[in-house]
């Protein structure tokens, strides 16, 4: 009897973890899809927390979660189907939908930076705690070094 019968009320966590065990492929694919859902989450991180901080800029009602996601030339929000990690940049071609202008290319690095360090994660560790925690390290370590460039990027100290 698994946790995926119709009959069966309760889940545990081992049931899960002994399927992902037993199909590594999928443990992989959902390595990948959390990676990259997490990597557009980071992009968001790395734009906004600087903002929050920084008491010279104007971020009042700005947090991690509000306001939605916009362009920033034309303010205009992003539409949820647009915000699908990697695939609505390729899908607009790398430019807003409404004022077409160009959208940074670090979007979809970020993105795919992170799905790819999360599958390598998951191919090594398996299904483990330690995986993720790896990931969390991860997560951290990207959106920091993110921050860490733009502000360099900003002092002009990289070119």
């Amino acid at each position: 009897m698994n946790c995926f019968e119709v009959s069966t009320v309760t889940c545990t966590a081992s049931t899960v973890l002994f399927f992902f065990q037993e199909h590594l492929y999928f443990w992989l694919i959902i390595a990948a899809l959390m990676g990259l859902s997490l990597g557009s989450f980071l992009n968001v991180v790395i734009y906004r927390l600087p903002l929050m901080r920084d008491k010279a800029q104007d971020a009042s009602g700005m947090n991690l979660l509000l306001p939605r996601s916009h362009c920033p030339q034309c303010e205009q929000h992003i539409w949820a189907r647009d915000n699908i990690p990697v695939v609505g940049y390729l899908r607009l071609r790398g430019r807003c939908r409404q004022c077409q202008t160009p959208i940074s290319a670090r979007y979809p690095l970020v993105e795919l930076l992170s799905g790819c360090l999360c599958v390598l994660c998951a191919w090594f560790l398996g299904p483990t705690w330690q995986c993720l925690l790896a990931w969390l390290l991860i997560w951290f370590g990207i959106a920091a070094s993110f921050i860490l460039w733009d502000k360099r990027a900003a002092d002009g100290e990289v070119s």
